[in-house]
């Protein structure tokens, strides 16, 4: 189903590889985030 959906936005070949992709690239995106802001967090104490 998220295969045929970013079919459908893209209508690239290998869009299915992409919809398969999307949650784990997501997820890792997320993780990114959160580790970005810690370090943030680490070089700018005074920001709580």
């Amino acid at each position: 189903m998220i295969g045929s959906v970013t079919a459908g936005l893209f209508g690239v070949p290998g869009s299915e590889l992409l919809g398969t992709l999307a949650v784990p690239l997501g997820l890792a995106y997320l993780i990114f985030l959160i580790l970005l802001s810690q370090v943030f967090r680490i070089v700018q104490p005074d920001i709580n």
